[in-house]
């Protein structure tokens, strides 16, 4: 009896916060752009990367894969989106209209596939802005997908534990409680470990 070990691919769409105090937090992010892409290399999934920001659903680069000449390079690239975005934060919004067809991250445009898990990763040092209840936004992203175990929403955010300057992201850590995604305290700054994990959940 020969027994094959399913191979689940991976769809992460990043939404960073562009407003005026992340340019540290971007940085931080692409410096350790060769470690995140190296654990999805290492998985030997077919993956695809691509990045939006907390006032725009559209993606800013070319989406990342294995095909790409240069993954680590253009990754860094993409996540330095700039600081002159909305001071008021939709990442909820811009996540929802990105994976709602005809968005850039939908399926309809061959972001989210069927033999894929699908992780929603915001990076941002302030509270979510979008006008929805949290609980529509969790109903949305565990929709995107049959198995919403196959769905997490990740949030890069200050957790409220230790202060860094920011405001806690109450929404963005709630969607992530709804999704079954990670909550990472953006105030540490060892974003080493976390990138590293999410491809994995």
């Amino acid at each position: 009896i020969f027994q094959q070990l399913e191979v689940i691919n991976a769809d992460i769409l990043f939404t960073i916060d562009n407003s005026c105090s992340m340019l540290d937090e971007q940085l931080n992010l692409a410096s350790n752009a060769g470690l995140f892409m190296s654990s999805l290399d290492s998985t030997g999934v077919d993956y695809q990367v691509g990045v939006i920001t907390t006032d725009r659903p559209s993606f800013v680069s070319p989406i990342i894969t294995p095909a790409t000449l240069d993954p680590v390079t253009e990754f860094e690239n993409a996540v330095i989106v700039g600081t002159e975005g909305d001071a008021y934060e939709k990442g909820l919004d811009m996540s929802m209209y990105s994976t709602t067809s005809p968005g850039d991250a939908s399926a309809d445009a061959g972001f989210i596939r069927d033999s894929s898990i699908l992780g929603i990763v915001v990076v941002s040092d302030e509270d979510d802005f979008s006008l929805s209840p949290v609980l529509d936004y969790v109903s949305h992203f565990n929709g995107l997908k049959l198995n919403p175990d196959e769905v997490a929403f990740h949030s890069v955010v200050d957790d409220g534990t230790e202060s860094c300057g920011s405001s806690t992201g109450y929404r963005y850590m709630d969607t992530s409680v709804g999704t079954g995604g990670s909550i990472f305290n953006l105030c540490l700054g060892t974003w080493g470990t976390f990138l590293e994990s999410i491809d994995r959940k």
